[in-house]
């Protein structure tokens, strides 16, 4: 009983990731790919991996969007280009574009862990009940 239990726990695990990714997934699609030149970056928040800095620049791609914010783990130095996203002319926050590729490799990573661990709780299972 407890093994089902476990089992249902894992598989909600996957359904949550999953669900983060496909949501992901569908908003970068609706989104507007372009590169940002970096102006300026200002401090945000420490944090345990890196700092968090509020980024400005000037988006370029299919239109531009004169002034746009983004946040970023690091200090990133005046004229730097970053990979973003931005939803329309109007938008004056950006994506970056790493975000949305990492955001990927996780959830879908850590899906097959998931999964992994249920194949391998139920291996165990039936080992233990063929004895």
């Amino acid at each position: 009983m407890r093994t089902i239990g476990v089992t249902a726990l894992l598989l909600l695990g996957v359904a949550g990731l999953l669900t983060i990714a496909v949501r992901g997934a569908l908003h970068d699609r609706h989104q507007t790919r372009g590169t940002v030149t970096v102006t300026g970056c200002s401090f945000e928040a420490y944090g345990r991996h890196g700092d968090t800095y509020r980024c400005h620049g000037r988006f370029t791609g299919p239109f531009d969007v004169a002034a746009v914010s983004f946040t970023n783990l690091g200090d990133l130095p005046a004229g730097a280009t970053v990979a973003a996203t931005v939803s329309g002319p109007g938008d004056d926050t950006a994506d970056l574009v790493s975000e949305g590729y990492w955001r990927l490799v996780l959830t879908l990573g850590g899906s097959l862990v998931l999964l992994g661990l249920v194949v391998a709780l139920w291996r165990a299972r039936s080992g233990t009940l063929a004895r």
